[in-house]
């Protein structure tokens, strides 16, 4: 607190997975004002959600002349989660180029009218060059974007250098893939449906199966970021942090795993070539696979978060290598949670169960 009152932290994409769990973590701690596209849940009376599309010119310029006039000039902490991502593989960047990179600098420029002691933005470890198994990924380590998504982030990490202007401190996260305790992982809940499901294309890989990536707990991200919130003062000017669990998933260990705890043997997998890949997910058409996927199929990454440790004193406490079995089997014992939860296409087979079991739980008239 400063004078009695809560410090202001102002989060972008307030509404998202990653906002909400960060907002219920420190809204009784912080004054919270939070900016989504939709309306975001209330975790304490000091919060405050204002529906804004952050590339919308007019709508921020609005939206800062009404916090300054509200709550003055100090603002303690900016969380800057609002981005654009897909993985429809839209070949066009112009989403990416209006909301995370432009969207992104006209929010650094209208924050220069105001005190801002932290800004903290969620990157992703997958603007590094890939490594070869075995080698770790430290933060100096090349970049090479492989796709749209760590593209607009490598651009986006260099707006906020150029634009940060009067801001005290600022922080870039570069996060590996983040999951719960129920799942909320595209690539693991799309990999688990597709074993779990026995489906063609769970049998085949069309890269190099030892070859993955690590994975992050929602909690231990948030808790992450609640440390760079409460040490801004010891941090350096600009600081960048890779964030991930100790371990680097392959494809194929998660596949025999998932299909181990699913059935209690593992499931083939079996190596095909590109070019056959992209003919077939070309005609599936409503897999989650697509042609890009495939070329990045091969790519490979693990990370030294050993900085975040010496600096922040934090490292990962859950582990998706220790939970995985008990995450698939809660999977399987809550299919209809599942599916709902991760936004997975049903197959008519289980609608049609489904639909049965719950015809026979309505009382009979």
């Amino acid at each position: 607190m400063e004078n009695g009152k809560k410090r202001i932290v102002l989060v972008t994409g307030a509404g998202g997975r990653i906002g909400k769990s960060i907002i219920q973590k420190i809204a009784d701690q912080y004054k919270v004002i939070g900016f989504d596209r939709s309306s975001a849940i209330f975790y304490s009376e000091d919060e405050e959600i204002i529906p804004l599309d952050v590339s919308n010119r007019e709508s921020m310029i609005s939206t800062f002349h009404n916090i300054e006039s509200k709550y003055g000039k100090k603002i303690h902490c900016v969380i800057h989660l609002a981005a654009y991502y897909s993985f429809e593989g839209d070949n066009s960047f112009k989403k990416y180029q209006k909301i995370t990179i432009e969207g992104t600098r006209l929010l650094l420029q209208l924050l220069q009218s105001f005190e801002v002691d932290q800004f903290i933005f969620s990157s992703t470890m997958l603007v590094h060059k890939e490594t070869p198994v075995g080698k770790k990924i430290h933060e100096e380590d090349p970049l090479c974007p492989y796709w749209n998504y760590p593209k607009s982030k490598i651009i986006t990490e260099q707006v906020i250098q150029e634009e940060r202007g009067s801001i005290k401190q600022v922080t870039i996260i570069r996060m590996s893939g983040i999951y719960d305790d129920k799942f909320h992982s595209i690539p693991l809940s799309t990999q688990l449906q597709r074993v779990m499901e026995k489906q063609f294309l769970a049998f085949f890989y069309p890269g190099k199966r030892t070859h993955g990536n690590p994975y992050l707990h929602m909690d231990d991200l948030v808790h992450l970021i609640y440390l760079c919130i409460e040490k801004a003062k010891s941090l350096p000017p600009f600081l960048t942090l890779l964030a991930s669990e100790d371990k680097s998933f392959s494809y194929i260990e998660l596949h025999q795993r998932m299909s181990k705890a699913l059935f209690g043997f593992t499931l083939p997998l079996i190596w095909v070539p590109k070019f056959a890949a992209k003919i077939g997910s070309f005609f599936l058409m409503n897999s989650f696979i697509k042609p890009f996927m495939i070329d990045i199929a091969d790519l490979h990454y693990d990370c030294d978060c050993s900085k975040a440790k010496t600096l922040l004193g934090w490292r990962a406490e859950h582990s998706l290598d220790k939970n995985l079995e008990s995450l698939v089997m809660w999977a399987k014992n809550n299919k209809q949670d599942f599916y709902r939860e991760n936004n997975l296409i049903v197959p008519h087979s289980l609608e049609k169960e489904w639909s049965r079991l719950d015809a026979q739980k309505k009382p009979n008239r």
